[in-house]
């Protein structure tokens, strides 16, 4: 924001306040609301807005943060698919195919295959998760 929509915001601010205070106080005094000006009612809708922004904005806020926990959530689960997939590939290929080296370059391309495949599903189901909107 520059300095001069800065000072516009400022004195919007100050004019709500005041507006606030003189609500509070007219209401004390009277006990009832009495009937407002043209001017009063222009400063009740503002700040009625104003107040509904910042409830918008603060909901975005934990929106937001709810959307980064669950990529993250996503990011952990593939992280630690991919690690599983990897030791079980290790394992695989020293235990079953130490006699046959072309056996074991046709395990472990099958197996670096399915673990492609599984990833990649992993991935579009992540993917139509983070994609929904929570209820």
């Amino acid at each position: 924001m520059s300095g001069g929509w800065k000072e516009v915001a400022k004195q919007i601010q100050s004019l709500i306040d005041k507006h606030r205070e003189f609500d509070k106080q007219a209401l004390r005094l009277s006990g009832v609301e009495e009937d407002e000006s043209g001017t009063s009612m222009i400063l009740d809708d503002l700040v009625q807005l104003v107040d509904d922004a910042k409830i918008e904005n603060e909901n975005d806020k934990k929106e937001k943060k709810l959307e980064e926990k669950k990529a993250e959530a996503a990011g952990q689960i593939i992280r630690d698919e991919a690690m599983k997939t990897c030791k079980k590939r290790k394992s695989d290929t020293n235990d079953e195919t130490r006699g046959n080296p072309n056996l074991a370059l046709i395990e472990l391309m099958m197996a670096e295959y399915m673990s492609d495949m599984e990833f990649r599903q992993k991935k579009m189901d992540i993917k139509a998760l983070v994609g929904r909107k929570p209820a």
